[in-house]
């Protein structure tokens, strides 16, 4: 588990083992240590840590919640950890309890980390100290990417999304093209 969070430039927050068994608590995107794929990178550590378990015969789930969360030391001198508070904390908490055996996540998390990965709809969670049933995803794998000569492929929410130099130059000729036989309005000029 620590090994796949740091890989995935995460931190380990806590260990915790109660009568749910161990809880391990990670984060991302803490202050000095932020990266704009934090979603995908916490995704594909709780990924790899369930198939790790999963391969010497242990059981688990993971909760993924992407918010903002205050976290920073408390306690005196003597006695001091790192603590994170927040909507996101319990929510991924309810949603690793809810997996029951896998990962399940939210849709900011889903959202955030869909250039890397596909989700697909799990149900509607009724999370203790929530007002409202809150969406849960489960990931079903990376996203497809396919290089097509300069050409970038990704298949996404069932559709492909196209990039590349070569594109983008072609899409221009068109628009060039467009403009040269119809009345374009202001904003497509441009």
């Amino acid at each position: 588990t620590q090994r796949a969070v740091y890989a995935a430039g995460g931190s380990v927050n806590q260990f915790v083992a109660d009568d749910k068994g161990l809880v391990v608590v990670a984060a991302w995107g803490i202050p000095g240590a932020t990266h704009e794929d934090d979603a995908a990178r916490a995704t594909r550590a709780a990924l790899a840590t369930l198939q790790r378990l999963d391969d010497i015969g242990v059981e688990a789930s993971a909760g993924l919640a992407t918010g903002r969360v205050f976290c920073g030391w408390r306690g005196a001198a003597s006695r001091r950890e790192f603590a994170l508070f927040g909507r996101a904390i319990s929510l991924a908490a309810r949603l690793a309890t809810c997996a029951r055996s896998g990962m399940l996540c939210d849709a900011a998390t889903r959202d955030a980390a869909a250039r890397q990965f596909e989700f697909e709809h799990a149900r509607a969670v009724v999370a203790k100290g929530f007002d409202t049933a809150v969406e849960a995803f489960r990931p079903i794998g990376q996203a497809r990417i396919d290089w097509r000569g300069d050409l970038l492929l990704k298949h996404v929410d069932n559709r492909w999304l196209v990039s590349g130099d070569a594109y983008f130059e072609a899409l221009q000729a068109d628009l060039a093209e467009l403009r040269s036989h119809l009345p374009l309005p202001e904003t497509l000029r441009s």
